[in-house]
């Protein structure tokens, strides 16, 4: 089924950086989540990922944002 997908930023284009993380384990197998109902782009499934902070190198968000969105430490 396609969507249009819209940008849920309130900031500027061009003035934040992000990540997306694919965690690829054993056996070809992949972390991805799925949005829930109340949100942005309900039912999508996505890998995690966020905004990098300011100050914060690319993979310290990388980890973090897949921290905050799985659960998985």
């Amino acid at each position: 089924m396609d969507r249009p997908v819209t940008s849920t930023s309130v900031e500027p284009a061009g003035t934040c950086t992000d990540v997306a993380i694919a965690v690829v384990r054993r056996y070809d197998r992949v972390l991805i989540g799925r949005r829930g109902d109340d949100g942005p782009l309900p039912g999508y499934w996505e890998f995690p990922g966020g905004k990098v902070m300011p100050g914060e190198s690319t993979s310290t968000a990388a980890i973090r944002e897949c921290r905050e969105e799985s659960g998985l430490d």
